[in-house]
């Protein structure tokens, strides 16, 4: 899953909506503001279900903790450009993706960067889920149609309440990916310093964000 973020470069360029496959900004690029798009189409139709069941989040759970959990998400269906997550936001449902990709924006200032590229399986929020004093702390922008599913955290306070198993296969799921995503963090981060090492930084960062040398 990539919420497995990837490292950021440092160039610079003009603020684009960019769907995957098509000339975009590495991460750790500066961009501006993207508009969400104006002419907003609602998604395909899908089976909800069926993709939470796939998804890495749910897909290890048993089939009771599973069918507790399906019908208290709601779908978020987007287009490329809409936003998922706004920082500074307060809001602290959990989001899974299901189907498209999706961009993490990090403020600095009057600018943000691009840090990384989502795709399907990713949970997004999940620090705010558990923590609802936090705020958001990134943009989350919709890069191509897609297809989210939002847990509300009330429904988490509600399985605590309950006693209910559900809750405690939500922690471990939800940790399992984040546990996950650090492991990548840590080995890209350890690549990354053992290239600059051998003094081909460059060519190692254009393999890995534009897929060649």
């Amino acid at each position: 899953m990539v919420h497995d973020h990837e490292p950021a470069v440092s160039a610079q360029v003009p603020g684009e909506e960019h769907p995957p496959g098509a000339d975009r900004p590495s991460p750790g690029a500066e961009v501006t503001d993207p508009t969400p798009s104006a002419d907003r189409a609602p998604a395909d139709s899908v089976n909800i279900e069926t993709l939470l069941r796939r998804a890495p989040l749910l897909a290890g759970l048993d089939r009771a903790a599973q069918d507790s959990l399906l019908w208290r998400f709601r779908a978020l269906p987007f287009d490329a450009g809409d936003a998922i997550i706004t920082a500074g936001g307060s809001g602290s449902d959990l989001v899974l993706l299901l189907e498209g990709f999706a961009e993490v924006y990090a403020p600095s200032g009057d600018s943000r960067y691009l840090v990384a590229i989502l795709e399907p399986g990713s949970i997004i929020g999940e620090i705010a889920f558990f923590d609802p004093q936090q705020e958001r702390t990134a943009d989350v922008i919709g890069a191509t149609r897609g297809m989210a599913a939002v847990l509300p955290r009330s429904v988490y306070d509600e399985l605590l309440e309950e006693e209910s198993p559900a809750a405690e296969s939500l922690e471990r799921a939800v940790l399992q990916a984040v546990s996950l995503r650090m492991q990548y963090t840590n080995e890209t981060l350890a690549e990354l310093l053992d290239t600059h090492r051998s003094g081909s930084l460059l060519s190692h960062l254009a393999r890995l964000f534009a897929g060649k040398e």
